[in-house]
């Protein structure tokens, strides 16, 4: 069974088409020509089932969703699944002002992959890697790449190639082998 991915990022596509075709999972980009509705929901899980039934049921075809939120913590767990629209209206900047004051810099990044047949119920299939907020910015990344260390890396994200990036989430994102395991047990 071909398994379509519902992306236009070729980061997040190299790291699934490298995690999935060493199990014998033929993807493939799905590009898609109009906009996925986005629910208002701060579940990260919920908007990526809601994107792959949606996208599943309108182009007949099995699918993966990918949908991640960045948590910050001592800021409510801001911007959660609007990353989005952080990186369009906040500067790298603007998000280490907004952490002047605070001690606690953790974040978590909740990574969602939700598989969906047509007219079928998704799956999902969830990871979650710990980092901090730096005191600098640095990079030409997005806002939040330019300030977040991940667990495991010695500096920013921006400051690493695509290539560095998709080996770290490769190895950290649990959610691919969870869907490969699905995929063997359930669908091959």
């Amino acid at each position: 069974m071909k398994i379509y991915l519902a992306t236009t990022n070729k980061v997040k596509m190299l790291t699934a088409t490298k995690a999935l075709s060493m199990h014998g999972i033929d993807l493939e980009m799905l590009t898609l020509d109009y906009e996925v509705p986005e629910i208002q929901s701060f579940s990260v899980e919920e908007i990526a089932k809601f994107s792959a039934k949606f996208v599943a049921d309108k182009e007949n075809k099995p699918v993966l969703v990918t949908d991640a939120g960045f948590f910050i913590g001592s800021l409510n767990g801001f911007p959660g699944p609007f990353m989005k629209q952080m990186n369009h209206y906040l500067s790298s900047q603007d998000l280490l002002n907004l952490m002047k004051d605070k001690t606690d810099r953790k974040l978590q990044i909740v990574d969602c992959l939700a598989f969906c047949e047509p007219r079928k119920e998704p799956v999902t299939f969830v990871s979650k890697i710990n980092g901090v907020i730096s005191k600098k910015s640095e990079g030409k990344g997005t806002s939040i790449g330019n300030i977040m260390i991940l667990e495991g890396l010695e500096k920013v994200e921006a400051l690493y190639t695509p290539k560095e990036m998709t080996d770290y989430y490769e190895e950290k994102l649990d959610s691919y082998r969870q869907f490969s395991r699905y995929y063997l047990e359930h669908l091959k």
